[in-house]
């Protein structure tokens, strides 16, 4: 069981975004996401090395933000592994966040 798989099995209810199964081919990457952050109630970030490392995670991240900010949607990060995200200093160093280590 995977990480999304055990999410959606602890916590009932919860339908987590996961682009290899919820993204709809023939829509652009971004396309995906804009529609994911928006059709959502509350935006959790995964942070980890591989997420920083990750250029399109980082630009998911401050797309969530930024709809945070429009739409008043609450973004909770978890931190599997301690790093440092550039973009989200601010969020992550004024924002209490589970750590869950693996």
């Amino acid at each position: 069981m995977n990480f999304i798989q055990s999410l959606e099995t602890m916590i009932p209810n919860l339908k987590a975004c996961y682009h290899e199964r919820d993204f709809i081919p023939g829509k652009t990457i971004i396309e995906n996401m804009v529609e994911s952050i928006q059709g959502s109630q509350k935006i959790v970030l995964v942070l980890s090395p591989d997420f920083v490392q990750s250029r399109w995670c980082l630009l998911e991240a401050n797309l969530s933000v930024f709809q945070d900010c429009l739409g008043r949607k609450p973004v909770i990060p978890i931190m599997l592994v301690p790093c440092f995200v550039p973009l989200l200093a601010s969020l992550v160093s004024n924002t209490v966040y589970f750590h869950f280590g693996l």
